[in-house]
């Protein structure tokens, strides 16, 4: 079975929640633009950011900054995340 990296459609969202609204978001954009070592972000994330946090400004504020943090500070956590990629754990997979 396959499955899709489906984005959710930042419009979708705002359909089925009620509690997300564009000036927050607004707000998280103009937060971040201020922040240089942040990478543009896409509204759909941002859902997500607020979302996480159950749509409250601050602490999605945080959840950005320590999810890009993480992502600069741990690469090795974020790539090369296909436990079959490298001949050692195919070898340690094997079941006979």
């Amino acid at each position: 079975m396959s499955h899709e990296n489906k984005r959710i459609s930042y419009d979708e969202e705002k359909r089925k929640n009620p509690e997300l609204k564009d000036s927050d978001i607004q707000i998280l954009k103009d937060w971040c633009a201020k922040q240089p070592h942040l990478p543009k972000i896409l509204d759909s994330e941002y859902v997500l950011f607020l979302h996480s946090n159950y749509y409250r400004i601050e602490p999605a504020k945080n959840t950005i900054e320590a999810y890009y943090t993480s992502r600069t500070h741990l690469v090795e956590f974020f790539s090369d995340r296909d436990p079959l990629g490298t001949k050692q754990l195919r070898e340690a997979f094997r079941v006979t």
